[in-house]
């Protein structure tokens, strides 16, 4: 605030006005003051995750293993969060607080050999349990680097949600509550209400249709250029005869109830978005610019399913007949959960198919991908068992693939080899017939009958890969090692085998079976034997050989290697844990000084941006907080002063060092660090009026020993709880400010709750009665406030919708640089 006011009468009154009584200025976009913000809504930029993180890898016995939790990936410079110990009895706890729009990080484990496994793990929720084997992560995880790694560099991704159903328009152009026939006139909105009634299209439709009553049922409704349908959620129709797709671009999404259905046929360039369940005769995307959309809990087709252009599978599909994708350049099919398809005979995929979840071809004989630009990508579980494939095109397995019968081919007559990348488990229950072909195989290849390598077929094998088949018949192509040694295991191999192929064994394998292979087969660095080490892992279920075993020196002994170890001569020290951003400022809170009463949200009163470092010791124990602070901004005339209270007993700190001036406050129940009292004397000027000469920033760095320290997942790695006081004359320290829903210290005045704007006592601590905040935490520094007279609406011109949205739009509004998201000018 710019006003010291003096006297609660004088503060109401000019509550509604700006720090210097200016009327805030209107620059397009609504004030906060201005927006409907739910009551749930709770006004954050991150959220905890808690992590817990265990060890099945049981080849060191107890000892400990190192857990790493990354932003991005560790081989390429990612950002270290936290670290801890884990074993076989006790996993690694922590909790970190990480940006909401985050979706992964990467976990890696260190054993006490020092060989390291990382993998890309999903945080959509606010609880991460994963276990890491002794070569992969098992549970919420997107990719395992290991010696199986993933070499395709794809990733499944978490699933989007499904849009929600709009409202029933409060103010359409036309209402329809009975039934008749009607003109739906380009540009007009309807509402379809009531119930138990015929509405028949008496043309084609080119308008926006909402229908929000039940059992409605539809009539000769064929749609036009940009038409637009919309069975909201609880609202139900039943279709006299089939809707047809006559124009371009028209759209129909179903949120409510469908029935009478036959056959959908999706042209010229249509979307057909489905949320429900839903029965059909037939399915067709007809062209290459139509779609698809389902999110439908079960999407079933009694006959046959065809696709020339995209097919989105979010929910549930099941399709009786055969599922046929017929354009090699065109057609996309993209299975994020369950996709079902019953019948027999032949499946041809052309285009490009991607399974991220389970793909399950229940009768199918023959899979066909007859051209070089044919791709089938899985990175879920896909099972075919009962079918044979013929493959001229690309096959890319990051999951588990189950299939009876391979034939790779060479295409003499399109100039195509059949390719296959396996990057996880790929089992063939009978015959894997490499004719030609090109596989190239970073995991396991696992054949239960027999396989055929004929002359002019290649197969490669990557860091520790692995083939194994029952029986090798012929192994006339080249066979090529590269990186760690790998293996071919052949538990009977022919004498063809021995005889046959010339010097076609070459690189990093070895080739293990019961009979002799003359040596004039190998090249001199690939060899016969069956004593290379394979690790199991999640992909490699099979493995060879016994590891070795030599752990790294640990000095301190504390059980944490060495090399692992930030502290390796002090036995009470061991981890290093940061907070988001370290390395490059860190985050940044900013405040409002006007509590009880609302300010005028330019949030530039105090703007201060902060890092920790936490140590812990080998049991995950919290044993000191380092932390570094800067004040940006003190955009008003109020005296006011800051602090940090820890969620710690306060006699657990102990050996206090900081910035003189900075203490810890005494009187408190919780550890409560004071950085200054009085921002007036720390900054001359406010850091927000341009043209004004500029304040240094200040900077404050403290230290402190925690004594009997909780554990890592009970203090966490976050913000803790930063906050101001208005330490101007007439008010005092009683005058606290928080982020929303934080706790206050003992210091606080508790009869100023409920007064003014305040509503902290409905629960919600911080909070105006119309659910607004006094202080946001911000995870990127330094946070580039507004001007002094600019509302944070008006220079972040997504704020307004990600507060309306309660978070769940535009959650990147602070850092995203595209068009629309930011007035820079507006910003200091």
């Amino acid at each position: 605030m710019k006003i010291k006011y003096l006297s609660i009468l004088i503060i109401v009154f000019l509550a509604a006005c700006r720090k210097d009584g200016l009327q805030v200025e209107d620059n397009g976009n609504k004030n906060l003051n201005e927006i409907s913000v739910s009551p749930q809504f709770d006004w954050k930029t991150t959220r905890d995750v808690n992590f817990s993180i265990s060890v099945s890898d049981d080849r060191f016995q107890n000892n400990s293993h190192v857990i790493a939790i990354y932003v991005g990936d560790p081989s390429k410079d990612g950002q270290l969060i936290s670290k801890g110990a884990a074993n076989l009895i006790t996993p690694f706890n922590t909790k970190i607080s990480l940006p909401v729009a985050l979706q992964e990080v990467y976990v890696e484990k260190i054993d006490p050999t020092g060989e390291r496994i990382s993998g890309l793990v999903k945080v959509s929720a606010g609880k991460v349990s994963v276990a890491v084997g002794e070569a992969g992560i098992i549970g919420s995880v997107l990719r395992n680097n290991n010696t199986a790694a993933v070499k395709s560099g794809l990733s499944v991704l978490a699933n989007p949600t499904s849009e929600v159903s709009p409202a029933c328009p409060q103010s359409p152009n036309v209402t329809i509550s009975a039934g008749g026939d009607y003109d739906f006139v380009n540009g007009q909105v309807y509402a379809i209400t009531g119930n138990n009634y015929t509405v028949k299209a008496k043309q084609d439709i080119k308008a926006k249709i909402y229908i929000c009553g039940t059992n409605i049922t539809l009539k000769d409704f064929k749609l036009s250029d940009n038409a637009e349908i919309y069975v909201l959620n609880g609202a139900s129709v039943n279709f006299y005869n089939d809707i047809e797709w006559k124009g371009n671009n028209a759209t129909f999404k179903n949120f409510g109830t469908i029935t009478g259905l036959k056959k959908l046929k999706v042209t010229n360039g249509g979307l057909f978005y489905n949320t429900q369940s839903l029965d059909l005769e037939d399915f067709e995307i007809y062209d290459k610019t139509s779609k698809v959309i389902n999110f439908g809990s079960e999407l079933k087709v009694k006959n046959n399913a065809t696709n020339k252009g995209s097919f989105f599978n979010y929910g549930s599909f099941r399709v009786k007949g055969t599922y046929t994708a017929y354009s090699a350049t065109d057609s996309y099919t993209k299975n994020t959960s369950n996709f079902i398809v019953e019948g027999g005979g032949t499946s041809t995929f052309k285009g490009k198919f991607v399974n991220d979840a389970t793909l399950n071809l229940i009768e199918a004989t023959e899979l066909k991908f007859d051209s070089g630009v044919d791709t089938l990508i899985n990175n879920g579980i896909l099972t075919a068992e009962k079918a044979k494939i013929h493959n001229d095109g690309m096959i890319n397995n990051n999951g588990t693939f189950t299939v009876k019968n391979i034939e790779n081919h060479y295409d003499k007559s399109a100039g195509n080899n059949g390719t296959i990348i396996n990057n996880c488990h790929l089992i063939v229950t009978e015959e894997f017939s490499n004719n030609g072909g090109i596989v190239h195989n970073y995991a396991l290849i696992e054949v239960k009958v027999k396989s055929k390598l004929d002359d002019k077929s290649t197969l490669n094998l990557y860091n520790h890969a692995m083939f194994y088949t029952a029986r090798m018949e012929t192994a006339d192509g080249i066979i090529a090692g590269y990186g760690s040694v790998s293996l071919v295991k052949a538990d009977i191999s022919d004498t063809k085998v021995a005889t046959n192929g010339g010097v076609k064994f070459k690189g990093a394998f070895q080739y293990c079976t019961n009979i002799t292979i003359p040596s004039a087969r190998f090249d001199g660095v690939a060899k016969q034997g069956c004593d290379v080490y394979i690790a199991k892992t999640s992909c490699n279920t099979v493995g060879n050989g016994t590891a070795p075993i030599v752990i790294k020196p640990d000095t301190d002994g504390d059980g944490i290697i060495d090399e692992e170890d930030d502290y390796p001569n002090d036995p009470t020290k061991a981890f290093k844990n940061y907070s988001l951003n370290y390395s490059t400022g860190g985050s940044s809170v900013a405040f409002e000084d006007s509590w009880p009463l609302k300010g005028d949200y330019d949030l530039n009163d105090i703007v201060i941006t902060y890092r920790y470092m936490i140590v812990t010791n080998a049991q995950n124990k919290v044993v000191q907080v380092n932390a570094d602070y800067k004040l940006l901004a003190t955009g008003g005339k109020f005296n006011n002063g800051a602090g940090i209270q820890f969620n710690l007993p306060a006699a657990s700190a102990k050996n206090f060092t900081g910035k003189a001036g900075t203490y810890l406050e005494s009187g408190q129940d919780s550890v409560v660090v004071i950085l200054f009292e009085d921002s007036r004397k720390e900054q001359q000027t406010w850091n927000t009026n341009p043209g004004e000469t500029v304040s240094p920033v200040v900077d404050y760095s403290i230290t402190f020993d925690v004594v009997n320290g909780p554990l890592l997942s009970a203090f966490g790695v976050s913000a803790y709880n930063p906050f101001i006081w208005n330490n101007t004359t007439g008010y005092g320290r009683g005058y606290e400010t928080h982020l929303l829903g934080k706790k206050a210290t003992n210091k606080v005045n508790s009869n100023l709750f409920g007064t003014g704007d305040d509503n902290s006592k409905s629960g919600r601590t911080y909070s105006t009665h119309d659910n607004l905040p006094w202080a946001l935490e911000i995870p990127t520094a330094p946070f580039k406030y507004p001007k002094e007279r600019v509302a944070i609406t008006d220079a972040y011109l997504k704020f307004a919708q990600w507060a309306t949205s309660s978070g769940t739009e535009y959650p990147n509004w602070y850092t995203n640089s595209a068009s629309g998201y930011i007035n820079n000018s507006l910003l200091y």
